[in-house]
């Protein structure tokens, strides 16, 4: 997850932001939790969900909220698939001629060779798909310095992931970055 590949799951990335000073600023785990219980409908889908007193328990609470972040962005409601391109590909849309030519050099095997590693399955036409394996891949970019100081990610480390390196945060969610999970409970 992320473009360095510091987070091996989506529960590790969707944990990233309420502790992250430059997206949600909270000071700590505990913090989150109290946010939570603020909030009527999460006091009570909580441990409705994850079981009684689970608000109770910072670390606890924290990874729930990951799992119910990291579960929402997994349905379709997340990801609805209603691109100009997901419409052509269910007959619903027409490409322009600059599309149409896009669309024939990216999974041409002659000329560019896009296809072999921007696409996850094995037909151009499925409709379903998201044009990345979600593997992180080092393309030789250079490290971004000022990022990585100020999601307090080292220089140069790396981690093997599946027989690869990937540069990588401390191993907590707290010290990674993704979207803004509970943005409404303010």
């Amino acid at each position: 997850m992320f473009h360095d590949g510091r987070a091996a799951a989506l529960e590790e990335q969707t944990g990233g932001p309420p502790l992250n000073p430059a997206e949600m600023g909270m000071p700590d785990k505990a913090s989150v939790a109290a946010r939570l219980r603020e909030n009527e409908s999460y006091g009570a889908a909580f441990p409705e969900t994850f079981g009684p007193g689970i608000l109770d328990d910072p670390e606890a609470a924290f990874d729930a909220l990951a799992q119910a972040v990291a579960a929402f962005e997994r349905t379709d409601a997340f990801a609805p698939f209603d691109s100009k391109y997901d419409r052509f590909l269910r007959g619903e849309a027409t490409l322009s001629d600059e599309e149409e030519l896009g669309r024939v050099l990216f999974f041409s095997e002659q000329f560019t060779n896009c296809s072999q590693c921007h696409r996850l399955a094995l037909s151009p036409m499925d409709p379903r798909e998201t044009f990345t394996d979600n593997r992180y891949h080092n393309i030789g970019v250079p490290e971004n310095k000022a990022l990585r100081e100020a999601n307090g990610v080292a220089l140069g480390r790396s981690i093997p992931v599946s027989g690869a390196t990937r540069p990588s945060a401390p191993r907590t969610s707290a010290e990674s970055s993704a979207r803004r999970p509970f943005a409404t409970s303010r």
